[in-house]
């Protein structure tokens, strides 16, 4: 009896090149933003670029601080019950 499988899964040769060719082309693709952000120059911010930059973290942080606390004052407070049981 001649297993299904064997059959389903059999490729020519001519398939398997094409199969490896596809493969090597994926991963050259996948790779290639890792070669290209590894190769580019990278180049230092200047001092007025790092003082935008910091500048525009805390006004950011101040932001964030102002919604958190307008978060916590617009709570209602409920009373606290004791639990029973």
């Amino acid at each position: 009896m001649r297993n299904p499988f064997k059959d389903f899964l059999y490729f020519s040769r001519g398939e398997r090149r094409g199969i490896l060719v596809l493969i090597a082309g994926i991963a050259l693709i996948f790779l290639s933003g890792y070669f290209y952000s590894f190769w580019q120059d990278r180049q230092g911010l200047s001092d007025v670029e790092v003082q935008q930059q910091i500048t525009s973290l805390e006004e950011y942080d101040a932001f964030i601080a102002s919604v958190r606390e307008e978060e916590k004052s617009s709570r209602p407070d409920y009373p606290k019950y004791p639990k029973t049981q």
